[in-house]
């Protein structure tokens, strides 16, 4: 995961008005969580996730991950790492997790709260937080336990609007401020769809401090091309 302390995110302003002095919506808190809910209680998960991110952390990746009723993760990804071709293969059977990026395995004791971690991570921080650390053959932050409380989010908005905007037919929009670890880490955008009530689409922009101490900007898209949940 990017690390939090370095979190700041800018939207520009015709896409995202700022929530710093908005009053949160009740109602789009429900959803936010009756969706997670819905996600980390059900029996059966699988979607295929494209994923574009941009300088520094540069991945331009699309594929499946599920995890079926036994309760096994399977994932597998293509595209590219930088400017270099990348495969990514994850499985998990509740003991060992095991990843491959191209020619280089690892493997170990499969952390206790992996599928929260990832699924608490797709909903709050971006499904990319997950996919940088397991294309680095880590399991996610937090998958020892306590994402929820790691990840939090505020001033959720609901927002809705045309597809000369951006919007989709049938999409809503929950915008939110994030917090990790309790600092201010930025803000995302998650298109929710109506008949679904599943995500389809989340964007943001996050600033970091590079290396040499100067605020760069990095930019996050992802698209839900199939999304399947089982109760």
């Amino acid at each position: 995961m990017l690390k939090p302390c370095m979190w700041t995110l800018t939207l520009l302003l015709a896409l995202l008005p700022a929530l710093a002095s908005a009053q949160e919506s009740p109602n789009a808190r429900r959803i936010l969580s009756v969706v997670e809910q819905r996600l980390l209680a059900a029996r059966y998960v699988d979607f295929f996730a494209h994923v574009d991110i941009k300088e520094p952390h540069k991945r331009q990746m699309s594929g499946s991950m599920i995890w079926d009723e036994s309760g096994k993760l399977t994932g597998s990804f293509r595209g590219t790492i930088g400017p270099d071709p990348a495969q990514l293969t994850i499985s998990a059977d509740g003991n060992t997790l095991a990843m491959q990026l191209n020619d280089e395995k690892r493997s170990g004791t499969q952390p206790p709260a992996l599928r929260e971690a990832i699924l608490v991570n797709l909903m709050r921080a971006g499904f990319a937080q997950s996919l940088i650390a397991l294309s680095q053959l880590h399991p996610p932050e937090r998958a020892d336990g306590g994402a929820k409380d790691w990840i939090e989010v505020a001033n959720v908005q609901l927002r809705e609007g045309a597809q000369s905007q951006g919007y989709g037919d049938g999409e809503i929009a929950l915008q939110f401020d994030l917090l990790i670890g309790g600092q201010p880490a930025g803000r995302a955008r998650l298109w929710i769809s109506t008949h679904s009530q599943l995500p389809t689409r989340r964007e943001q922009f996050l600033s970091y401090t590079d290396a040499d101490g100067k605020l760069q900007e990095i930019q996050i898209n992802e698209s839900f091309s199939r999304f399947v949940v089982e109760p």
